[in-house]
């Protein structure tokens, strides 16, 4: 019997390359199936796959998965265990949108130092085509087969299929062999096409490793279990075995639902983490990390020991910012504007420091690591009660696993009394409390000098944009006036970031594109580089084009001008992912128009109310008219960052009200 030595596990685990983004759901609805269920064979292509003209999955899809397996095993060598990865996948391409399918890229981590690396190996590639209305097929040759770099870290073999054409099939399999058994492959059970059928099966020697698996995503999964035993590649004798199997059949392409940040947070998957092996003597070793091993491994790298610690190379600047500082809230914004000024972050989002933070202070450029960390250093020589924070970014995902590699950002935390605050200063239009939307990913840890905890980074504060507008009617019909936009917290921020240090005609342009207006003059902006106050932007418009409808002697006016809604986002009946609204946030709308001069009020809408039943979202309509004028009230509050799939249907009803009311018309009639 072979025993797995614990330095070539350790090895192995430090050796892991920066990990293909895994994620998991703040909130799992998926049901797992342990049942006997059929699973399907790879049949032979015949002519009636390649007469098919469209997917019965979904009739308007470019292309279909027919089949796939993915398949793990073991075996061991003179340099331990290595898993053997078998991929096995047919498609059929429908139409030209599906040609891309044809082109194969297949990417393995390569580490150009050491001795273990992973191999592809085996790969075979076909396409199968109709001519003359008979079956034929065209290999891929081993010299159109080539590799390319992807990164530091990853390599890849790519190839394209011969023959593409509507209707063809192509089908693809290949081997990797890996000594990275601390992670197995992820298996993707959709893709942004539909699947006829999806399989991913482990063997796995477990008197010897033994292993955890997490599926996520929306989307049953059916599982069957099977223990038997069998022998392994690189050993004698028989071992005992669990083969688990994964498959779902009639797989839909992912939906493009609106209002997602991130679409690969909800694809239906399965990943596999070691749990524990067994050495020499036969004594078991665990190997899952837990939290508490993560933070281990982070406090004991350079960046949150020693980095945090090292203040002589700042120590004379900060001294004299803070000498005259009369309050720890004072120390911290002074502390945090001057890093944001003085630092230039490089757009590299890294949970480690790049170089020594004295040269990188020097430099004055550096990463979100690097950054945060030095402010965090500055914060805590000043006294103040300031640690890290890891986060992973909303496009790195969420790890499926306690992992190092799952995070990517580094931000700062600090209490003042009984208050917390959340800072980052790779930007400059970063506020105290306000981070940017990508940080905000549902939680981060914080590393306390003596612990760590999990802290929320959505934030619970509603943001707001408030708008105030004055408006005067023609009586030919015509609109003119003027707007005030007032943007507080995130929507400041936002707002800033997309017209900081741009020209004006950028911010009129986007306006003009937002709001459908095509007239905007006297634009002025306040408040760009103050962010204390919220960001102002002024202008006035005229020729308002759709707003105004005149038939006969009456005028048709939508008394929300360009500030209505004019589509409404959840009109499907069904909703199978979370809506994202990313953070609280509320609107305020405040209209005067004047009426067109001849004319009175012959109907005007009802004032109304709406709030859903458990007051996430509250709506509330006032109009009314009064010595010539209307005035227009309008509030609108979505209390929360998530609506799960069981409350759309009460979400989409919400919505539709509102959209009815805020398109009712005002109708002026002549006096």
């Amino acid at each position: 019997m072979i025993f797995l030595e614990s330095d070539i596990l350790s090895k192995v685990a430090t050796k892991l390359s920066p990990m293909k983004p895994n994620l998991f759901l703040l909130l799992s609805l998926l049901n797992i199936c342990f049942c006997i269920a059929q699973k399907q064979e790879l049949k032979k292509v015949n002519l009636e796959m390649l007469n098919a003209k469209q997917s019965s999955i979904d009739s308007t899809a470019s292309a279909e998965v027919l089949y796939e397996q993915g398949e793990v095993s073991f075996m061991f060598t003179s340099q331990g265990i290595s898993y053997i990865y078998k991929v096995t996948r047919r498609i059929k391409i429908y139409n030209t949108e599906g040609y891309q399918k044809a082109s194969i890229q297949i990417p393995y981590y390569f580490e150009s130092s050491g001795s273990s690396k992973e191999r592809i190996k085996k790969i075979k590639a076909k396409a199968y085509f109709l001519e003359d209305g008979k079956l034929k097929t065209e290999k891929v040759n081993k010299n159109e087969i080539y590799e390319v770099e992807l990164s530091d870290y990853y390599k890849a073999k790519k190839f394209t299929f011969p023959k593409v054409d509507k209707g063809v099939i192509i089908e693809y399999s290949y081997t990797e062999i890996s000594p990275y058994v601390k992670n197995l492959p992820e298996w993707r059970f959709q893709s942004d096409i539909p699947k006829s059928y999806s399989e991913f099966k482990t063997h796995i020697p477990t008197s010897m490793i033994a292993y955890r698996y997490k599926t996520r995503g929306y989307v049953e999964i059916n599982t069957n279990i099977k223990e038997g035993v069998g022998s392994i590649g690189g050993s004698t004798g028989r071992h005992k075995i669990s083969t688990t199997t994964h498959f779902v059949s009639d797989m839909k392409a992912l939906s493009n639902e609106k209002h997602i940040n991130n679409i690969s947070n909800y694809i239906s998957s399965v990943n596999y983490e070691m749990s524990s092996y067994k050495v020499k003597g036969g004594d078991v070793k665990h190997a899952s990390n837990t939290w508490a091993n993560v933070v281990e491994t982070l406090k004991e790298s350079k960046s949150f020991s020693k980095e945090l610690n090292h203040t002589k190379y700042f120590e004379e600047d900060i001294d004299l910012l803070i000498e005259n500082a009369s309050s720890d809230e004072e120390k911290v914004e002074i502390i945090f504007d001057f890093v944001k000024t003085k630092m230039k972050w490089n757009k590299e989002s890294r949970r480690y420091t790049s170089n020594r933070l004295k040269k990188v202070y020097e430099e004055e450029v550096g990463n979100v690591a690097d950054i945060n960390i030095m402010l965090t250093a500055m914060l805590r020589y000043a006294n103040l009660n300031a640690n890290p924070v890891v986060l992973s970014t909303i496009g790195n995902g969420i790890p499926v696993f306690p992992t190092v590699s799952g995070f990517n950002y580094v931000i700062t935390r600090v209490q003042l009394g009984d208050t917390f605050i959340l800072l980052d200063a790779t930007n400059q239009n970063n506020y105290i409390n306000i981070l940017p939307q990508t940080a905000m990913n549902h939680e981060g840890l914080e590393l306390t000098p003596t612990s760590y905890r999990k802290i929320p980074l959505i934030p619970t504060q509603d943001s707001k944009v408030s708008y105030n507008l004055v408006a005067q009617i023609d009586e030919n019909g015509t609109v003119a006036g003027q707007c005030r936009i007032y943007y507080f917290n995130q929507f400041a921020l936002n707002a800033r970031n997309t017209v900081s240090e741009k020209k004006e005609e950028v911010a009129i342009n986007l306006l003009k594109n937002t709001y459908g207006i095509d007239h905007i003059s006297n634009f002025s902006q306040e408040n760009l580089t103050d962010l204390k106050p919220p960001f102002l932007q002024n202008f006035s418009f005229e020729n308002l084009p759709g707003f105004i409808e005149q038939i006969g002697e009456k005028i048709y006016l939508s008394p929300l001008l360009f500030l209505g809604m004019t589509d409404n986002p959840f009109k499907e009946k069904e909703r199978k992912y979370p809506v994202d609204f990313s953070f609280p946030k509320s609107y305020s709308y405040r209209l005067q128009i004047d009426l067109p001069s001849g004319y009175k009020v012959e109907y005007i809408p009802e004032q109304s109310i709406y709030q859903m039943d458990n007051k996430m979202l509250h709506f509330s309509y006032i109009i009314q008219e009064q010595n010539g004028k209307l005035n227009i009230l309008v509030s609108k509050h979505i209390s929360t960052a998530f609506v799960f799939p069981e409350d759309y249907p009460f979400l989409s009803e919400y919505y539709l009200a509102m959209f009815e009311k805020e398109n009712e018309k005002v109708v002026f009639i002549k006096k």
